[in-house]
C-alpha cells in the first residue's frame, strides 16, 4: 500500500481530490494534507510517503520550492503537480526538476485523474520490484566475493607451494587480517560432531558450520580481529597477528565453553604461534599433535608450547607382561588394570604418543585373552574395537574396564558354567514367593548383570525373565490344583502381589485366568 500526501492552500482542492482517488481500489492510504509547501516538509520528514500531489502555485512556499526542497531532502517517492491553463512553464519547470506527471485543475475528469495515478502507481511497483532485484544481485556479488575470499584463506593455509609473495599481495589485495611476522594459531576441534552426524543427530551440516564460525566470531568480538576459516565440518582454525591477541588460552578457554554449551558437542583448541612464512606446515603439525589431547579429557585446551614430546615409541612389554601375569593366574583383574592405568600415566608424563599408549594396551590384553585360552566372543571384539578409537583416556580406561570384565567373566563361565547354572536354578527355586531381581541374583553367582542376562539366553535358550516366570507360574498351577487358596494369596505365594499382573502373566503362560484353569483341571 502507498501512502500519499495532498498539498494545495485551497481546502475545497483538497477535499475535491480526496472525493476523486478511489484509495482502495487502488491500493493507496492517505496519510496527510497541508495547505502549504512548509508543512508538507514537516510531513515528508516525519513520515514515509510515496506520492506527493502537490498545487504549483500556493503562498509563502510554491509548488517548484516545495520540489526543491524535496529533491535536496533527497526524497525518491513521485511528486504529481496540479496546474491552472496559464502555467504551462511552471509545468515544464517541475517535469524538468523531477515530478513525474501534471494535471490541469480546471479541466481534469475522475476518470483521468485515475489514469494518471493508476500509472504512478505502476513506476512505484515496477521501481519495488527492480530496487528487491537489485538487492539480491548485490547479495550475489557479495557472497560470491565471501567465498573467493575464503577459498584464499583456505589456500594459505593448506597450499604447501604459499610463498612469502603471495601472501603479502593476498594481506594486501583482501585485506587479511594476518602478519607476515607471527600469527597466534587456534585449531578448533569439535570432537563429537562426525559422531553425531553418523547418528543422523545432525543433519544441516552447512547450518551447523554456520552456527559454530558465528559463535566463535562472537567469542572474540572486541577483543581482536581474525580470520576463521572452516577446514572441515568439525575442525576450524582461527587466526591473528599475535599481538593483537592478548591471553591466548583463556580466549580458548571461552571458545570451548560457549560451543559446549550452545551446540552440545565436545570441543578441543590447539594453540600455536606460527609463522606467515610457515602457516602451511604448522597447521598439519598443529593436526599431527592434537591426538595428545587423548590424555587431557573433553574440552580442553592443548597449548604446544607447552606440550612435552618423546620420540621414544617403545614400551617395556616383557617386564610388564611378567608383572601383569601373575595378576592373571590369580584372576586378580583389578590389580591388571591398576598396572595399565600406571601405563598411561607413565606414557602421559615422558610425553609418549597416545596411540603408541594404546597399542600397547591392547596388544597385552589380546595376549591375556590368548595365554588364558578365552574365547573371544563378539562382545570382547567390538570392546577392543572402540577401544582403538577411543578419543581421551577417561573413555579408554573405561572401555579397558570393561574389556577386562568381558575377560573375566569368559574364564569364569568356562569354568563354572554348570556350577553356575545350578546356582541360578537353586536361587530362583529358594526365592520363588520373593521379587526376585537380576541384580540381587548377578550378586549371588558373582558375574556382571548384563554379563549374566546375555550368558543365561545363550544357555538356556529364553531370557532369565522368562524362565523366572515360567517357574513361577509353574507354582502357581500346583497351589491351584493342590492347595484351597484364592486367586490373590497363590499370587503372593509365588511373589506377585498385584492380583491383576498375576492374572495377566498366568494368563499370558496359559492362555486362560488362574480361576479358568482351576475349574478346567476339576
Amino acid at each position: 500500500m502507498y501512502k500519499v500526501l495532498i498539498v494545495d492552500d485551497e481546502k475545497i482542492v483538497r477535499l475535491a481530490l480526496k472525493n476523486m482517488i478511489e484509495f482502495e481500489s487502488l491500493d493507496l492510504e492517505l496519510v496527510g494534507e497541508a495547505c502549504e509547501g512548509s508543512e508538507a516538509i514537516s510531513i515528508v520528514e516525519s513520515q514515509h510517503i510515496d506520492l506527493v500531489i502537490t498545487d504549483l502555485m500556493m503562498p509563502v512556499m510554491s509548488g517548484l520550492d516545495l520540489i526543491d526542497s524535496l529533491n535536496k531532502m533527497k526524497y525518491n517517492g513521485k511528486i504529481l503537480v496540479l496546474s491552472n491553463h496559464d502555467d504551462f512553464d511552471l509545468v515544464r519547470q517541475a517535469l524538468k526538476s523531477g515530478a513525474s506527471d501534471y494535471l490541469l485543475k480546471g479541466t481534469m475528469e475522475q476518470k483521468e485523474f485515475k489514469s494518471v495515478i493508476k500509472k504512478i502507481c505502476e513506476t512505484l511497483d515496477q521501481e519495488k520490484k527492480d530496487l528487491e532485484i537489485s538487492k539480491q544481485e548485490v547479495q550475489e556479488i557479495l557472497r560470491g566475493k565471501k567465498l573467493f575470499r575464503e577459498k584464499i584463506l583456505k589456500s594459505i593455509l593448506l597450499d604447501k607451494d604459499f610463498n612469502d609473495i603471495k601472501l603479502k599481495e593476498y594481506i594486501e589485495t583482501y585485506d587479511f587480517k594476518l602478519s607476515l611476522g607471527t600469527n597466534q594459531v587456534f585449531l578448533i576441534q569439535v570432537d563429537s560432531l562426525l559422531d553425531a552426524i553418523d547418528k543422523k543427530i545432525i543433519s544441516d551440516i552447512q547450518q551447523m558450520t554456520f552456527t559454530i564460525k558465528s559463535i566463535i566470531l562472537e567469542t572474540t568480538r572486541n577483543r581482536f580481529e581474525g580470520e576463521i576459516i572452516d577446514l572441515t565440518s568439525n575442525e576450524y582454525v582461527l587466526i591473528a597477528p599475535s599481538n593483537t591477541v592478548k591471553f591466548p588460552e583463556n580466549l580458548a578457554v571461552k571458545i570451548v565453553k560457549k560451543l559446549n554449551m550452545y551446540i552440545n558437542q565436545t570441543v578441543s583448541v590447539i594453540l600455536h604461534k606460527s609463522f606467515g612464512n610457515s602457516l602451511y606446515n604448522d597447521i598439519r603439525m598443529m593436526k599431527n599433535y592434537s591426538v595428545y589431547k587423548f590424555y587431557l579429557g573433553e574440552n580442553s585446551v592443548l597449548d604446544l608450547s607447552e606440550l612435552t614430546v618423546s620420540k621414544d615409541t617403545m614400551i617395556a612389554y616383557e617386564q610388564l607382561l611378567m608383572d601383569v601375569k601373575g595378576y592373571v593366574y590369580k584372576s586378580d583383574y583389578g590389580q591388571v588394570y591398576e598396572l595399565i592405568c600406571n601405563l598411561i600415566e607413565e606414557a602421559e608424563s615422558k610425553g609418549t604418543s597416545p596411540e603408541v599408549a594404546k597399542n600397547a594396551v591392547v596388544i597385552l590384553l589380546k595376549h591375556i585373552i590368548k595365554t588364558r585360552n578365552i574365547k573371544v566372543t563378539e562382545k570382547i571384539k567390538q570392546r577392543l574395537d572402540e577401544l582403538k578409537s577411543c578419543r581421551f583416556k577417561d573413555d579408554f580406561l573405561l572401555q579397558t574396564d570393561r574389556v577386562l570384565d568381558e575377560i573375566k567373566n569368559e574364564k569364569v563361565l568356562k569354568n563354572n558354567k554348570d556350577r553356575i547354572m545350578e546356582k541360578i536354578e537353586h536361587y530362583v527355586m529358594s526365592h520363588l514367593q520373593e521379587k526376585i531381581t537380576l541384580n540381587d541374583l548377578s550378586a549371588y553367582v558373582h558375574l556382571n548383570p548384563s554379563y549374566l542376562s546375555r550368558f543365561f539366553k545363550q544357555t538356556k535358550g529364553v531370557s532369565l525373565i522368562e524362565y523366572i516366570n515360567s517357574l513361577k507360574i509353574n507354582q502357581a498351577k500346583y497351589l491351584l490344583l493342590n492347595k484351597d487358596l484364592s486367586i490373590e494369596e497363590i499370587g503372593r505365594e509365588i511373589g506377585i502381589e498385584d492380583p491383576y499382573y498375576f492374572n495377566k502373566v498366568f494368563k499370558k503362560a496359559e492362555g486362560m485366568s488362574p480361576s479358568s484353569y482351576r475349574k478346567s483341571r476339576k
